[in-house]
């Protein structure tokens, strides 16, 4: 038996939802959870990107590896072009 004092706060948030609309949809909340805690990373990432407080490698290439790897997790296939094959202003 365990004790389910760390999860009174979910326990109660459960039992008002249910109380008001006589329904619990655990698959809404848990989705409205993670796309909160999405939504905080992301500002976080911003604040520290514009803050330059980030430990990214300098001259560009880290950003551009962040970037790859962000389109990566979305399922995009990406890569990063060489400096020296591109004529155009793309690495301005």
């Amino acid at each position: 038996i365990a004790s389910l004092n760390e999860f009174s706060g979910e326990i109660n948030e459960y039992v008002t939802q249910l109380k008001a609309n006589n329904q619990v949809c655990f698959d809404s909340i848990f989705q409205q959870q993670k796309d909160k805690q999405v939504a905080d990373f992301k500002e976080t990432l911003l604040a520290k990107l514009r803050s330059g407080s980030t430990t990214l490698e300098s001259g560009g290439y880290g950003l551009e590896r962040l970037v790859k790897e962000l389109m990566e997790l979305e399922g995009y296939s990406a890569h990063i072009a060489a400096k020296n094959k591109t004529s155009d202003i793309s690495d301005v």
